[in-house]
């Protein structure tokens, strides 16, 4: 019986970390006017913690990858890190460029991202690069952030290399979820390369402890 106790109190919690669908939001996808509409969310559970990518002169294509709270635990908690992250969807973009990816520390989920376009005139066009703001299960301060940068050679830039006689800085775009959520999938538009991009936000990750067990005296 205590055994069956401690298992459903077990149980609960668990479900009660996990995000739901009714609770997920989408960011406004940003970038260029091109391209399909596409959307893939994590599994149920899991949140993003890093991408798949193809890159060459652009970022052709990108796919999530997601991951599930990982059981260790350490101080009576368990969440802290994260387990061995997956591809969730189809890869959305062209099929050039060279394969690569990114990813959080294994403490780490994706909480927000920083992206930069090429430009056409004075317009962003195609996806330059992806920066992913990477938060602890159990940190509260976004200053504590980090960020994971991967690009085609000009860096993660905040004013774009080559502005023309506009200001560059309307090439660059950072999306975030709230405080109290996570980002659990990804939303934009791509074609033969990545047009624009976006994010799903649902709850954050949390750290579960165990039920106190019973007394045996």
């Amino acid at each position: 019986m205590r055994r069956a106790t401690r298992f459903l109190g077990g149980l609960l919690l668990a479900c009660a970390a996990l995000p739901s669908a009714a609770s997920a939001r989408d960011l406004p996808v940003q970038g260029g006017a091109g391209g399909t509409p596409f959307r893939t969310v994590c599994p149920a559970g899991s949140y993003l913690t890093g991408l798949l990518l193809r890159a060459g002169s652009l970022i052709e294509s990108v796919q999530p990858l997601c991951a599930s709270q990982a059981p260790e635990s350490r101080d009576g908690a368990a969440g802290h890190s994260f387990g061995r992250a997956s591809p969730a969807g189809v890869p959305h973009g062209g099929k050039g460029g060279v394969p690569t990816g990114q990813t959080c520390p294994a403490d780490r989920f994706v909480a927000g991202i920083r992206i930069g376009f090429t430009r056409a005139e004075n317009r962003p066009e195609y996806l330059d690069y992806v920066e992913l703001r990477c938060r602890q299960v159990d940190a509260a301060d976004p200053a504590q952030d980090t960020a994971v940068c991967t690009h085609t050679g000009n860096g993660c830039w905040t004013r774009h290399p080559s502005p023309g006689p506009f200001d560059g800085s309307t090439l660059a775009f950072q999306s975030q979820c709230g405080p109290e959520e996570a980002v659990t999938g990804l939303a934009g538009r791509s074609g033969l390369f990545v047009d624009a991009l976006g994010l799903v936000c649902d709850r954050r990750p949390r750290l579960t402890r165990s039920p106190a067990r019973p007394d045996r005296r």
